[in-house]
C-alpha cells in the first residue's frame, strides 16, 4: 500500500529512502493539469542537488494520437537515452528535446546527473518502467479538476486553446491510462489532493 501524506512528510521519507544511494531516481505522475511541474520544482529545491527530466521532451506529433497508453510519448527514448543510462551510474546523460512548436527535436541536452532525479509526467507509472524508479509519486487530483486546471494555464500561460485537444484526445488518454495502469496503486507515495493548493 502506498504511503498517503502531505508534501513535507513526502520530503523527509525521500531523504530517508534515498541515503546511501546516488542517483536516487523519483518519478512523479498524475493527471493533465494536476502539478507536477509545479510540484517538481518545488520537490527539487527542498531537496537540492536535483535535476528534473519533464517526458514532454519526448512527445511525439504533438500528442495528437487517442490511445490507452499515451503513445504520443516515444517511450523507448526516454527508456534508452535516460532511465537505463541512469541505470547504469551513468555520471552524464544525453537526451534530445522536443520543441512543440517545431514538432521534432531541435536540439540534445547534455547534464550532470546529481544525487536526485526527478522525472515527471502523464503516463509514467507503469509496470513496464517501474525497475527504473527507486521511488514513484501519483498527484491526487482528481481527474475534472486537473483537467480545469490545465486548459486554464494554457490559456492564461501558453495563451493557447487546447480546449479540444484536452477533451478529445487527453482526458480520454488519461482516463483510459488510470484504468488500465492503475498508477495509483503502482505509487509509493501519493501526495494528497488538498496538499498542492498550500505549497508554499
Amino acid at each position: 500500500m502506498p504511503i498517503q501524506g502531505n508534501f513535507l512528510e513526502l520530503v523527509s521519507v525521500l531523504q530517508q529512502r534515498s541515503v546511501d544511494k546516488t542517483p536516487f531516481v523519483i518519478a512523479i505522475s498524475g493527471f493533465g493539469g494536476s502539478g507536477k511541474s509545479t510540484m517538481s520544482l518545488r520537490l527539487a529545491k527542498a531537496l537540492d542537488n536535483a535535476m528534473i527530466i519533464p517526458i514532454d521532451e519526448f512527445i511525439t506529433n504533438h500528442l495528437s494520437d487517442r490511445s490507452t497508453d499515451w503513445d504520443g510519448f516515444d517511450w523507448t527514448r526516454l527508456t534508452t537515452q535516460v532511465l537505463r543510462s541512469l541505470q547504469e551510474g551513468k555520471e552524464v546523460i544525453q537526451y534530445g528535446v522536443y520543441d512543440w512548436m517545431e514538432n521534432k527535436i531541435t536540439q540534445e541536452r547534455t547534464v550532470q546527473v546529481g544525487q536526485f532525479v526527478i522525472v515527471e509526467g502523464v503516463g509514467l507509472l507503469r509496470q513496464s518502467l517501474q525497475n527504473y524508479f527507486d521511488f514513484s509519486i501519483w498527484i491526487d487530483v482528481p481527474l475534472p479538476i486537473a483537467y480545469e486546471r490545465g486548459k486554464r494555464r494554457d490559456r492564461e500561460e501558453y495563451k493557447v486553446d487546447h480546449d479540444a485537444l484536452w477533451d478529445i484526445l487527453w482526458m480520454p488518454n488519461d482516463k483510459d491510462y488510470f484504468n488500465k495502469y492503475r498508477p495509483k496503486e503502482l505509487a509509493d507515495f501519493v501526495l494528497q489532493t488538498d496538499t498542492i493548493e498550500k505549497l508554499p
